[in-house]
């Protein structure tokens, strides 16, 4: 979180190079980077946790279609 910040910092506020002085161009594979982190985070957050729910309530009903008790 900490390194996807501090790219998002380089996009929003104008950074200069030290030596130069130069204002540096946010770069397409930057941006690219941090629109993946994101989606990765979504994925981690609210897919995941949906399909081991569903994973879960499958093996449940197998386990209740055995006569077994189902997992927590």
């Amino acid at each position: 979180m900490h390194a996807a910040r501090q790219v998002g910092n380089l996009a929003a506020h104008p950074t200069r190079e030290i030596a130069t002085g130069e204002i540096m161009e946010v770069e397409p594979g930057e941006a690219e980077w941090l629109i993946e982190v994101v989606e990765l985070l979504f994925d981690f957050s609210f897919v995941q946790p949906e399909q081991l729910t569903q994973r879960k309530a499958a093996l449940n009903a197998r386990l209740a279609a055995a006569g077994k008790n189902p997992i927590p």
